[in-house]
């Protein structure tokens, strides 16, 4: 192959770059395509303050970016050039009606859709569900050319020895905007508890303490909680609102144990973050978590679930507390025991190495691009 393959994608933000478009390939180049469902999602949402799922989760520019193949992440191409998909969730991401789902079935199961990548088997299986609940006539065609394919995530160590030593602090690192959706409500709550007892424990949080979230529904008064919070107890807790990457890759290199105990969430990629510092991880069981996360590399705590292993959000005060208690006791368990920490953190290390190598990622996506 000596030609330069042009690859269109709507959008080259976190998703995009962190699961396809971030490599420096040879014989490919990603250019933001012109997306004219874009422009229709803005001026909807500048008139009418709403936004259409549909428009935002499709694309369609006639043939005008003049492009080899489209790779697109939660989007579904309606034109006719060959495109691949990576989806977090479900496809199409449209509004959730029978005949929406219908339409976007029928759209990935065209001979242009070259490939469907889901980014865990928790996406993969929902989106057999959805095939077989709205076109069951279409669940082998679909799923034929259907693959999971875990984000790529760069080792920040090579061997746990080159982490910093525990000392008698015990440190903890959450890091996330939607500060309560992450499980932030419960974190403060099992440390302030900690540091009332006089635990050796440090807490810090990077965070712009988003609240109101379609999971937690928290208000400004939980905010304001949290913030005092904060506040009391600054000797033991360190706010960061916003870090650049860089420096995320230091705190965690400092860190000894990190924290994701979220009550939503699609995937966590903090978590292979935090696993790649040499840092097992405390997260709840939900989603993709329980795909890369374990009671080898880390910790789980065990929340009931609906049917789609999404958490139980209907008595969130329920919830919370479970996820306190376990939380509060995993934590005793790591202070009564300290040398698990560096046990974890190594079969973490370890899963970061075998199963999630850029160098592996990138060599799937060329083969399937090479396809085209």
């Amino acid at each position: 192959m000596d030609r330069v393959k042009t690859i269109g994608t709507n959008a080259l933000s976190y998703p995009e770059i962190r699961n396809f478009a971030g490599y420096k390939y040879q014989y490919f180049r990603f250019k933001k395509a012109i997306d004219f469902y874009k422009f229709l999602s803005f001026f909807l949402f500048r008139i009418k303050g709403k936004i259409n799922r549909k428009w935002l989760n499709s694309f369609m520019d006639w043939g005008l970016n003049r492009c080899n193949l489209y790779h697109f992440f939660n989007v579904i191409h309606l034109g006719n050039q060959p495109f691949i998909t990576t989806y977090e969730t479900v496809l199409p991401r449209w509004n959730d009606s029978p005949n929406e789902f219908k339409k976007g079935l029928e759209i990935i199961a065209k001979n242009n859709c070259i490939q469907l990548i889901a980014i865990s088997t928790s996406a993969s299986i929902r989106q057999v569900n959805i095939i077989k609940a709205y076109r069951p006539d279409l669940l082998n065609v679909i799923m034929q050319k259907n693959r999971v394919l875990l984000p790529p995530q760069i080792n920040f160590i090579n061997t746990i020895e080159e982490k910093k030593a525990i000392g008698n602090t015990i440190v903890f690192t959450m890091v996330g905007a939607d500060f309560f959706r992450k499980g932030g409500q419960a974190i403060m709550a099992v440390f302030e508890q900690l540091f009332n007892e006089n635990k050796p424990v440090h807490l810090n949080i990077v965070s712009t303490l988003n609240y109101g979230d379609y999971a937690s529904k928290t208000n400004k008064q939980d905010f304001e909680k949290v913030v005092q919070c904060i506040g009391k107890f600054t000797n033991h807790i360190t706010h960061f609102k916003s870090m650049s990457n860089e420096a995320v890759k230091k705190l965690l290199l400092n860190t000894d144990v990190a924290l994701l105990p979220s009550i939503a969430e699609t995937f966590g990629y903090f978590i292979l973050e935090a696993q790649a510092a040499g840092c097992p991880v405390i997260t709840t069981d939900i989603r993709a978590m329980p795909e890369i996360n374990n009671q080898e590399t880390g910790w789980l705590i065990n929340i009931k679930t609906d049917q789609r292993d999404d958490a139980e959000l209907n008595n969130p005060n329920e919830l919370i507390q479970k996820i306190e208690d376990q939380l509060y006791a995993i934590i005793l368990e790591i202070l009564n025991n300290p040398s698990i920490v560096r046990k974890k953190g190594s079969a973490a290390l370890a899963n970061i190495i075998e199963n999630h190598d850029p160098k592996k990622h990138q060599l799937i996506l060329e083969s399937i691009y090479s396809t085209i």
